[in-house]
C-alpha cells in the first residue's frame, strides 16, 4: 500500500513547485513591467539635460518647464546713407528649472521675475532665412553665430540671435547676456512637431557657456 502511494506523494509535490515557481516568475515579471513602464515615464517627462556655466562656474540647472513661440521679426540697418529693411522667421524658446506660468504668452513670461535662488531662466533664439515669416514653417537645421560683427543685422538671418540666463543674485533678478562677437557654437533643431521643438545646443562666449539637449513644448505659432 504504502509503495503504490509513494509515486503518487512524488508527484503532487513536484505539481506544487512547479505551481510556486509559476506564481514566482509571474510576480517578478510583472515587478519588471512596472520598472519599465516607471523608467519609461521619467524619460518621457524629462524635459531637457544641461551643463551651464557663468563666469565659469558650474550652475545647477535641471529643466522641468519649457516654452517656445515662433514669429516674424524685422531687421533695419543702413546701406550706402539709407536705411534697408529685411524680414525672417524669428523663434525663442525658453527653458526653467520651475513652473512657467505661459497662460499671457511671450509679453507676459517677459514680466515673471526669478524670486528664488535656485531659480534659473535660459532664453536662445533663432532666426529664419530672408523673407520668411511667422507663417514659414521652422527649419529643421542647424544654426551658426554670425561670424564677425554679430550686431549687423544683415547677417543675422538663419543664424542664433541671442542667449540670455536669468538667475537670482544679491536679492534680485540678474540677466547674464552672452556677448554677441565673442560667441561660437551651434544649435541645432532636430525636429518641429505637434507644436513641440527638439534639439541640442552648444554655444560659449568665453565666459559663459551652455550644453545639451532640450525639448521646448510650444504656443500654437510652433509648426
Amino acid at each position: 500500500m504504502t509503495k503504490k502511494l509513494l509515486p503518487l506523494f512524488i508527484l503532487f509535490a513536484l505539481i506544487l513547485t512547479a505551481c510556486g515557481n509559476a506564481g514566482e516568475q509571474t510576480a517578478t515579471t510583472d515587478e519588471g513591467k512596472k520598472t519599465e513602464e516607471k523608467t519609461e515615464e521619467k524619460t518621457e517627462n524629462k524635459t531637457s539635460e544641461f551643463s551651464l556655466k557663468l563666469d565659469g562656474k558650474e550652475q545647477n540647472f535641471s529643466p522641468s518647464s519649457s516654452w517656445a513661440t515662433h514669429w516674424e521679426k524685422t531687421f533695419s540697418y543702413p546701406v550706402d546713407g539709407e536705411t534697408k529693411t529685411d524680414k525672417a522667421s524669428h523663434t525663442e524658446i525658453i527653458l526653467a528649472n520651475y513652473e512657467l506660468d505661459t497662460k499671457d504668452g511671450k509679453y507676459g513670461l517677459a514680466k515673471q521675475k526669478i524670486e528664488k535662488p535656485e531659480q534659473i531662466k535660459v532664453e536662445f533664439a533663432f532666426n529664419g532665412e530672408k523673407d520668411t515669416d511667422s507663417e514659414t514653417p521652422i527649419k529643421v537645421g542647424k544654426y551658426e553665430i554670425n561670424p564677425g560683427d554679430y550686431f549687423e543685422a544683415s547677417k543675422m538671418m538663419g543664424k542664433i540671435d541671442d542667449v540670455e540666463v536669468f538667475h537670482f543674485v544679491d536679492g534680485k533678478e540678474k540677466e547674464t547676456s552672452f556677448m554677441g562677437n565673442k560667441m561660437k557654437g551651434t544649435l541645432k533643431i532636430t525636429e518641429v512637431n505637434d507644436n513641440t521643438i527638439k534639439g541640442t545646443i552648444d554655444v560659449t562666449d568665453g565666459k559663459h557657456s551652455i550644453k545639451g539637449s532640450f525639448i521646448a513644448k510650444g504656443d500654437n505659432t510652433v509648426k
